[in-house]
């Protein structure tokens, strides 16, 4: 959605940042075998918590149970 935009950095800004920030930990979203959308966290070892830093998910797979299934 076009309002959306705004408010997180694209994926591929995401997956830059990860690779200079050493505590970061991203991954795609699959439902089956289809990629619906990306997380990453902040996950400090030195920590007992991690942050959830980017939690993306596709446009068509919104407002779906159970992470794009019907």
């Amino acid at each position: 959605m076009e309002p959306q935009k705004k408010m997180v950095a694209p994926n591929a800004v995401s997956i830059a940042q990860a690779h200079f920030e050493p505590k970061a930990w991203f991954r795609a979203i699959y439902a089956d075998e289809t990629p619906i959308g990306f997380v990453m966290l902040h996950d400090d070892p030195d920590k007992p918590n991690c942050y959830l830093w980017r939690f993306m998910i596709g446009e068509p797979y919104r407002r779906r149970d159970s992470g794009g299934r019907r």
